[in-house]
């Protein structure tokens, strides 16, 4: 049997139209049954707050909320700012930004804790992996390290490490239902633990 995980990559702070995406896929989820993983950039509740959007704030209660950085791909990112020769340096940097972001989604979202970070596209660091474990995560996504032949979790600097595996943003818009849930049905077969990612705004 495969761990299937539905994981949303929520970072879009410009478009207010956008935001009815997250309201949409988190509604069906929850209408089904199925929990899903709401990657939360820290900028996002500044947004979410001027925009007046409490319906997503409520319909998200029944999800897991999860990290995806403080400020995404704003200039510097991550691999930007923490392009350090001292190592403690860079951590010292990367703590204090993500820190910040950490507060800002666990204070809006009403979290005591956020189980997962996982790392924008194109913008790791090898400080993030330490960096994110002191920060008290558990679990890791979004990177390239990870068992290619099984998709089984990897432990590796101290949390647990899952492969970011596929992207529904494509598919959602090219199959018809039945293709989609054959895709599904495929692309986690013999797998141990596949995450299927996607990005609400893209859903509006």
């Amino acid at each position: 049997m495969t761990n299937v995980i539905f994981s949303f990559d929520t970072e879009d702070i410009v478009n207010e139209r956008g935001a009815d995406g997250i309201l949409r896929c988190a509604r069906i989820l929850r209408e089904e049954g199925v929990k899903g993983c709401f990657n939360i950039i820290g900028l996002l509740p500044e947004a979410l707050r001027s925009w007046g959007r409490d319906d997503i704030v409520k319909e998200l209660l029944w999800h897991e909320i999860d990290f995806h950085s403080h400020s995404h791909s704003i200039h510097p990112t991550i691999n930007e700012y923490t392009d350090k020769e001292n190592y403690y340096e860079a951590l010292d940097a990367f703590l204090n930004d993500e820190s910040a972001g950490i507060k800002k989604v666990k204070d809006f979202f009403k979290r005591d804790y956020l189980p997962a970070a996982c790392i924008p596209g194109n913008s790791t660091s090898y400080v993030a992996h330490y960096g994110y474990e002191k920060l008290g995560f558990k679990f890791f996504s979004g990177d390239t390290i990870y068992d290619k032949i099984n998709y089984r979790p990897v432990y590796n600097c101290n949390t647990v490490s899952l492969h970011y595996a596929r992207s529904l943003d494509g598919v959602l818009f090219k199959l018809k239902p039945d293709e989609i849930a054959d895709y599904v049905n495929e692309t986690a077969r013999e797998k141990h633990t596949m995450i299927f990612y996607h990005h609400p705004q893209r859903a509006f």
